[in-house]
C-alpha cells in the first residue's frame, strides 16, 4: 500500500535536536463491482525525535473500513527507533500492536551500510515479521539500497515473502522512493510498487491494508511549509487490484491531507 514518506525514508539527521508531530487524513475509494468495498478513513498521528544521528518514532493510527457486507474498525500503534552503531553503519528496530483488521502483531530490524566516506550510496538488508487476529501470518525479507546526491534522496526495497500462511502468499514487490525540495519551501516525493501485497511493517505503517493482491501503484506526495515551523502536506495515489489469478479487479483512489509543527529545533 502506500509509502508513508515521512516514517520509512532513512531520515538525513543533522546536528541538534528537532521534534516534529505530523497529523494525516486518509480517504480510500474503491472502484469495485456493486460498490461493495470502502470507503475506507484513516487517521494517523506521528511524532518523531531526532537528535545527532539517533531518533525515534511514535505512530499511532486509526480506521475505519466502510465496506458494505463487513464494516470494520480497527487501531494500531508503533514505535521505530533509528541508532547509528557504526561509523556507516545504521540499524532499525521497529514493533507494533494492534487490533481489529490492523495486524496483531510487527516486529522488524534492518541494517543499513554506507558504501563510500560521503554516505551517497548504502545497502539495506532487513526482516519482517507481522501476525493478524485471524491466524495470518508472514515472514519476509528485504533488501536494497539508498542513494543521497545533493538534496534527492532515493531508495529501493525488494521485499521476499519467505513464509506466508496459505492464502497470502505471493510474489515479492519492488519499491522505488525518490524526494527532493521544491525550492526553499516545498518538498516533493514520488513513489510505486509493483508485485504482490507485502504487510508486516510496510502496511502496518501505512494502513489500512487488503487481503487481495495489487500492482502496479503510483503516488505522489508533497509537503509546504507555511511558517518556519509549521506547513501542510497532500498525498494522491492509485492502485489497481488483482484477483488470485492475477486477472483485474479494481482500481483504488487515496487522498491524503495533513498538517505538521516542529515543536522544538537547535
Amino acid at each position: 500500500m502506500l509509502l508513508g514518506f515521512l516514517a520509512t525514508v532513512r531520515p538525513a539527521f543533522a546536528a541538534g535536536t528537532i521534534q516534529e508531530i505530523d497529523l494525516r487524513d486518509y480517504v480510500f475509494t474503491f472502484l469495485a463491482p456493486g460498490n461493495q468495498l470502502g470507503p475506507w478513513h484513516t487517521t494517523k498521528l506521528d511524532y518523531s525525535y531526532r537528535a545527532g544521528d539517533d531518533a525515534l518514532f511514535v505512530r499511532i493510527v486509526s480506521g475505519n473500513r466502510d465496506d458494505r457486507m463487513r464494516p470494520e474498525h480497527g487501531e494500531f500503534v508503533r514505535l521505530e527507533g533509528y541508532h547509528r552503531i557504526a561509523t556507516g553503519t545504521e540499524i532499525k528496530l521497529a514493533l507494533g500492536s494492534g487490533s481489529g483488521y490492523q495486524p496483531l502483531r510487527t516486529a522488524t530490524a534492518e541494517v543499513v551500510r554506507t558504501l563510500d566516506p560521503h554516505g551517497h550510496i548504502a545497502l539495506a538488508a532487513g526482516t519482517v515479521l507481522t501476525s493478524q487476529t485471524n491466524a495470518e501470518f508472514q515472514r519476509i525479507y528485504s533488501i536494497g539500497s539508498d542513494v543521497h546526491a545533493g538534496d534527492v534522496t532515493a531508495y529501493a526495497r525488494y521485499y521476499a515473502p519467505v513464509a506466508t500462511s496459505p492464502d497470502r502468499s505471493g510474489p515479492g514487490t519492488i519499491s522505488i522512493n525518490v524526494s527532493c525540495p521544491v525550492g526553499s519551501a516545498a518538498s516533493l516525493t514520488a513513489y510505486g510498487n509493483i508485485g504482490g501485497e507485502v504487510g508486516g511493517d510496510r502496511t502496518a505503517s501505512q494502513l489500512p491494508t487488503s487481503s487481495g493482491r495489487f500492482g502496479p501503484d503510483i503516488g505522489v506526495a508533497s509537503k509546504f511549509a507555511v511558517t518556519r515551523s509549521s506547513g501542510i502536506s497532500a498525498t494522491y495515489e492509485v492502485a489497481a487490484y488483482r484477483n488470485p489469478s492475477g486477472s483485474f479487479a479494481y482500481m483504488d483512489h487515496v487522498g491524503i491531507i495533513g498538517a505538521y509543527i516542529l515543536i522544538g529545533k537547535t
